[in-house]
């Protein structure tokens, strides 16, 4: 029964009865009269009346009539409902056309039929009822049914059966009845004929025990096949009209509401009033709005499903609303009207609603919030006769104008990124492509790996970045990076990106953000490059994870020390200096030669020539002699007491080679950076002693010396 809720409802159903002498043993449901409750409650009354229970064909005609008068309400000719008896023979209650599918035919069918007779018990069979149900499924459709106007679910259908179930082979008898027909019928159903063949058939047993059986029944149900479903159910018989009022719901996707808090007065007090509740029926539509802005947006204001006897367990309680006595009541627009049935017909406060209604009146329905306010969500109103519950609109409408995209959930923001979202739909619409499947993925499926690698990074508000404001500077990396395959080329185009930023950084040139929005001066521009490394480097770790070629690029920006981090220091280091920094530890002094050899190699002729020049501004300039300052110490003593060991090796000699020629010339450039200073060369120490006169007449005049820390 639980999968019939994702199915959708089918367009006839049959009922069929058991019209045995089984079915004339009383149940447990006794008839309640006025007259007679009343006297036996009376004080000093000697007299008491016996009371008066139903027969199992009664409740059972109660089912199946309540059942009928669910769907011809809610749904006028749309779904059709065939009720049949089955004794010696099968005896059709009504048709499928739009005047016999009323209650008042079903009632005036049955009344003509009369009770099940005494001494028929032997040739009863429900064969007979199963046989001319599933020939009531091929039996074509009236032309003025809006069936036609629909084409799924004409190939299906239901029958639901009430008798009394003996033993198990007595349930697989029916099926095999049912699956034999139904085998007949669509063999003879030929192609030019109008009666499509039914592919499938949903048969429902419900066992309805009686009061001499005993033992339990098991509701295990036999294996079914493509054709025919199978469900077992056992029910007493008081209780078959409450079970087939849910059936219903579940086979037609309705829900149950309780209006709570109707005024009426009394009947024995006229002067007094109490509130009473009715549960009506109707499509499940009616809360859908509620139900979405309650698990999309976590709202409060949808109405909660509540537990209370007498209704069903799975209802919504709407309080009665007294309308205010201004003449023109602040409503939102309706989105929805559906009709409605109440559940239990005969009780008073049901009627009391219906005639009200009737009358040209309506009702407003409000939800309770849980922060303590109350809010007009439906209104019942009567239109030709039937009764429609109305949605009212909660939130915004579709008949409003399309909400502005700043108007978010948090507040009103005015600085999102509308361009950027404009461009990336530009860049991922979807358009017809032919798929064959031996090729692989679907294109549905890569659209949505595209989508999934292009939003691992991305900002909703434009004060929340600045390397987004900036994308045009970075390309071609944004680019290759959002492609599922990376090639070298591209990975070595995304690595002249992060060298053009480091050259910017290391010349402190401004960067091309728009300071729209920021009040004052803004932030720093050391701030500004702090933050773009640290954006840079999240975007290219998300990207990462496509393949190991975009994580080459990630490792680019880091250098060969993955626990490199971005804010450590005010200053970003670029990638050779991290190098540099790692090579006492993992790297020799060969091995980075040798990159930089490739690096010079890469190289254009103008970088060539502003490199061999020691052009600072060079973004594939080379540190090597500023990673520390006991380092560059160490390494300038070095070569000015080894200045004629360095000389050999710059030599041309047959003992030279290509490693030793581009030491020299990367030493000659630092040399050319970094002049020595002269007072160290005659120093014992790393310091030398500055103004060792300072009371000669050739000293600074001004007073202003500069300190020994620059120097060193």
């Amino acid at each position: 029964m639980a999968s019939d809720k994702a199915k959708a409802p089918m367009k006839r159903t049959v009922i069929v009865l058991d019209h045995s002498s089984k079915f004339l043993t009383l149940s447990k449901q006794h008839i309640d009269f006025d007259g007679g409750g009343k006297k036996s409650k009376s004080k000093g009354s000697s007299s008491t009346s016996s009371p008066v229970f139903k027969s199992s064909w009664t409740c059972s005609i109660e089912a199946a009539v309540e059942y009928c008068r669910i769907v011809y309400d809610i749904f006028p000719n749309e779904y059709l409902v065939k009720v049949v008896v089955s004794d010696d023979d099968a005896h059709v209650m009504n048709s499928w056309s739009h005047e016999q599918q009323c209650v008042p035919q079903l009632l005036k069918s049955f009344a003509g039929l009369g009770s099940p007779k005494e001494d028929n018990g032997e040739n009863c069979s429900m064969i007979y009822g199963l046989t001319s149900a599933v020939q009531c499924l091929y039996e074509p459709l009236p032309q003025n049914s809006k069936t036609h106007q629909t084409t799924s679910a004409v190939d299906t259908g239901r029958i639901i059966c009430f008798t009394n179930l003996k033993n198990e082979g007595h349930v697989h008898a029916l099926v095999a009845c049912v699956t034999d027909i139904l085998e007949q019928q669509n063999s003879g159903v030929g192609s030019s004929d109008s009666v499509q063949p039914i592919k499938n058939v949903d048969l429902i047993l419900i066992h309805v025990p009686l009061s001499g059986d005993s033992g339990k029944f098991t509701e295990k149900a036999p294996k079914g096949s493509s054709l025919l479903s199978i469900t077992i159910s056992s029910h007493k018989a008081s209780q078959l009209v409450s079970k087939l009022s849910i059936m219903a719901q579940k086979h037609f996707h309705l829900k149950s509401t309780t209006v709570t808090g109707i005024p009426m007065k009394e009947e024995q007090h006229s002067g007094s009033s109490a509130n009473y509740d009715v549960e009506i029926v109707h499509s499940s539509q009616v809360h859908m709005e509620q139900a979405v802005a309650n698990v999309f947006c976590g709202d409060e204001t949808a109405p909660g499903k509540k537990e209370s006897p007498g209704t069903s367990k799975d209802t919504v309680h709407l309080k009665w609303c007294t309308p205010k006595t201004t003449s023109a009541p602040e409503l939102q627009a309706c989105i929805g009207c559906y009709r409605i049935t109440p559940v239990e017909v005969n009780s008073r406060p049901t009627a009391c609603l219906i005639s009200f209604l009737l009358q040209g009146r309506q009702v407003m329905l409000e939800q309770p919030k849980k922060s303590g306010g109350k809010l007009v969500s439906h209104i019942l109103a009567s239109h030709g006769g039937d009764i429609f519950i109305h949605c009212l609109a909660t939130y915004r409408t579709p008949m409003e104008d399309p909400p502005s995209i700043s108007e978010g959930c948090g507040g009103r923001v005015t600085d999102y990124r509308i361009n950027d979202f404009g461009e990336f739909m530009k860049a991922n619409r979807l358009a017809p492509c032919s798929w064959n499947k031996k090729k692989g993925k679907s294109p549905l499926d890569k659209g949505l790996a595209r989508l999934e690698r292009c939003t691992r990074y991305w900002p909703m508000v434009i004060g929340e970045t600045l390397l987004c404001n900036m994308m045009q500077l970075l390309e071609p990396l944004p680019t290759l990076m959002a492609k599922e395959t990376v090639t070298e080329n591209d990975v070595l185009e995304c690595k002249r990106v992060i060298y053009r930023v480091q050259a910017m950084e290391s010349r402190n040139d401004p960067l091309p953000v728009s300071m729209t929005g920021i009040r004052g001066k803004g932030p720093k521009r050391e701030e500004q490059y702090r933050q773009i490394w640290a954006e840079l480097e999240t975007y290219l770790e998300a990207a990462s994870r496509t393949s190991k070629m975009h994580e080459k690029v990630l490792e680019c920006l880091r250098g060969t020390s993955p626990s490199s981090s971005t804010t450590d220091s005010p200053r970003r280091e670029t990638p050779t200096d991290e190098l540099e920094k790692n090579n006492h530890s993992k790297l020799s002094e060969v091995s980075l030669s040798w990159q930089e050899i490739d690096r010079y190699q890469s190289m254009t002729e103008r970088e060539k020539t502003d490199f061999n020049r020691g052009d600072t501004n060079n973004e594939h300039f080379f540190k090597r002699s500023t990673a520390s300052v006991v380092t560059e110490l160490a390494h300038k003593r070095l070569r000015t007491d080894n200045q004629h060991g360095m000389n050999k090796q710059t030599g041309r000699g047959p003992g030279s080679s290509l490693l030793s020629m581009w030491n020299s010339k990367m030493n000659a450039i630092a040399a050319s950076r970094h002049e020595e200073f002269a007072g160290r060369l005659q120093s014992t120490g790393n310091k030398a002693e500055l103004y060792s006169n300072p009371m000669d007449s050739g000293s600074n005049s001004s007073g202003r010396g500069t300190p020994v820390e620059e120097w060193l």
